[in-house]
Parts: C-alpha cells; structure tokens; sequence
C-alpha cells in the first residue's frame, strides 16, 4: 500500500513538471526592462563566453520604441577599447548595430529600419546576430511571429574587423550597458548564445522552437524561474544576475524548450 501511494505521488510530480514545461504560466516568461534605469541581467566573465568573437547571439525581444531617448545597448560586455556592444540607437532611423572588437578595425552590422525586414516596436522579434571576428563579415537577422528570420536588405555599416580582442575583465549585460545601468525600453523572453556561426537554415530552426544545439554556451528563458536567478540551460553554468526587471508574460510560442 505504501509503495503503491510513492508511485501515485510521484507520478503526480511528473504530470505537474510535464504540464509545467509544456504549458508554462504566463506570468513566467519574460522580464521587461525600464528604459534609462539600472535593469539588467548580468552572467559573470568565464571562458565559455569571454572575447566571443566567433558565435551566433539569438533574442525573442520586444521593443516599446525603436527610437529611444539615448543609444541603448541590448547586450554589453565591454572593458576599455575592447567592446562587444549590440545596441539600438536614438536616430529616427531605428537604426540596430552590432560591435565588437577593440584593435585595429571593429567588427561592425548596422542597419536601419528601412532595410530592416520584420522589425519594428510594440511586437514581438527573433532577433539574430552572427559574426567571425577577423575572418569574415557580420550578419543580422530579424523575424516576427508570423514571419521567419530574414537578413538586413542592406547595411549602412559592415566590416569584417582585425586586431586584437580582450573583454575577459568584463562581465556580459543583457538589457543594458557595460555597468548595468541605462536599460533599453523594452522585454525580452529569450536570450541564447552558440560558439559557431551558423547558418540561415539552422537560424530558422531555432525561430519558434529554441534548442540548445551544438555549440551553446547560453540558454536563458527569461523570468521563466521568476525574479531570481536566471537559469542557463545551456550546462555551461551562465545563469544570470537580475537587478531591477520585472515579470511579463513570455512570447506566445507554446511549450519554451523545444519540441
């Protein structure tokens, strides 16, 4: 009889993970973040992120204005003249911009709303970044939920960069500047990071479905554990840091690891 209630009770866990997992409570699912405040998430310097100059960086992120009051940084880790920067900035153009580097040339996306497909404020975007620091060039990607990952049409800035490289002193800020402070206006439901440039193919792959493929280092759905750590997924151990966000329901994909 004993033995039969240990198996009913657990069986009762396992249905209530299941449920859980598939049909995860909105209220658990993103942080938002208040423009120009000290909201951020930050993931401690460690070598499995540290001078990340080859990689893919992937958002579900939700912009409340493509035109804030000030440059925003979305991703910062930064120290010195060694910088790995993806920001909106204050143009009325909306214009997005990925930087890294610190030697001779950056290694530098920009690209504004006009060549931008699918992007916009006040909707949620499948935000990709993928860069080859030295070697080739750096590429965004942006999708909507009704429209896959496209590339920039144009860019007005895309260089391949060169020189040397070192950000191991930082550590890396999601939602906000190198400090944690100055928060860009908005929520974000997910944030992932591969050491490996991949390709359009596997971008679309990870649209709808975000898996911790080969080559993670960071698997991050935001606010899903609440307003405490935020939890990788990934088992390199990068959980975040939260200081200031608040809860806000996630992006309505369905179940929030995968298939």
């Amino acid at each position: 009889m004993r033995s039969s209630n240990i198996q009913r009770i657990n069986m009762k866990k396992i249905i209530a993970i299941f449920l859980l997992l598939t049909f995860p409570l909105t209220s658990y699912g993103a942080l938002s973040f208040t423009e120009a405040t000290a909201n951020s998430v930050k993931i401690t310097a460690n070598s499995t992120i540290n001078n990340f100059g080859t990689g893919t960086v992937a958002f579900w992120i939700y912009f409340t204005t493509i035109t804030p009051a000030a440059q925003r940084n979305i991703l910062t880790k930064s120290t010195g003249g060694n910088r790995f920067v993806f920001l909106i900035t204050n143009a009325s153009s909306g214009t997005l911009s990925l930087e890294y580097g610190g030697g001779t040339q950056l290694n530098t996306a920009r690209a504004v709303l006009a060549n931008l497909p699918n992007y916009g404020a006040n909707k949620w975007l499948f935000i990709v970044l993928t860069k080859d620091f030295g070697n080739s060039l750096p590429h965004l990607y942006v999708g909507d939920r009704n429209n896959p990952p496209q590339e920039a049409l144009a860019y007005a800035a895309q260089q391949t960069g060169s020189g040397t490289h070192d950000d191991s002193a930082s550590d890396l800020y999601v939602g906000a500047n190198f400090d944690g402070s100055s928060a860009f206006p908005g929520k974000i439901a997910f944030f992932g990071m591969w050491n490996k440039v991949m390709t359009l193919g596997e971008i679309r792959g990870q649209w709808f479905r975000s898996l911790a493929t080969l080559g993670n280092v960071v698997f991050m759905q935001m606010g899903f554990s609440g307003l405490t750590t935020q939890v990788d997924w990934s088992g390199k151990r990068n959980s975040g840091t939260i200081t200031g966000a608040s809860l806000w329901p996630h992006v309505p994909l369905g179940n929030l690891f995968g298939r």
